[in-house]
């Protein structure tokens, strides 16, 4: 019985190892609802106020994002691991994350309870970005924000500010076009992304 128990031990910590070394792409784990998976991406969005979340696409509502959701209750975790802001710390790098993929609103997402779950993967994320986000307005009790992406850490760049369509229907902030993205890196330009209302 004890042989079989560490044979057991043995069989398992190989399949978390090997689920580190081969992990599946957004694609791939959503296919596996209801199975703990290891899954890479580039954070290419980022939001939440109470609740964080890092997206895979750049627009959270296409129908191809992976959500990796960070409730609030998990929030002093993360501080106490001088991650204050898990939305500005994670975007434009490549993670790993550890967990059980489920669906909501029948997209999929793994939730987080640990900082340990994410893994910044250095060799895969490219440049720095330094985001930040912004009140910049109140209505009432809602605060209407701002997100900056600075490309390099120099003071006074020139800034370009971009104003989503949709009509407050169906577009946001956080859905910068990669191609603007690029160009402000590729000229030095600091990106302004806002709300409106």
């Amino acid at each position: 019985m004890r042989c079989l128990s560490l044979l057991l031990a043995a069989i398992l910590s190989s399949s978390m190892i090997l689920a580190q070394e081969n992990p599946l792409t957004p694609a791939e784990a959503a296919k596996k609802v209801d199975q703990q998976v290891t899954v890479e991406f580039a954070v290419r969005s980022t939001g939440g106020e109470r609740n964080r979340y890092l997206n895979s696409a750049s627009d959270f509502s296409q129908a191809n994002n992976f959500t990796v959701f960070i409730p609030q209750a998990a929030m002093p975790k993360f501080v106490a691991a001088q991650i204050t802001s898990p939305d500005e710390h994670f975007y434009g790098k490549t993670i790993q994350v550890i967990g059980v993929v489920t669906l909501n609103r029948n997209k999929p997402q793994i939730t987080i309870s640990d900082p340990s779950q994410i893994k910044i993967i250095e060799g895969k994320s490219g440049p720095v970005v330094y985001k930040k986000t912004h009140v910049y307005k109140r209505v009432g009790e809602l605060p209407i924000k701002a997100d900056s992406y600075r490309f390099s850490d120099q003071p006074a760049q020139p800034v370009v500010v971009w104003i989503h369509g949709g009509a407050l229907i169906n577009g946001h902030r956080e859905a910068v076009p990669g191609c603007l993205t690029h160009a402000c890196r590729a000229n030095g330009h600091v990106l302004v992304s806002l709300d409106y209302r």
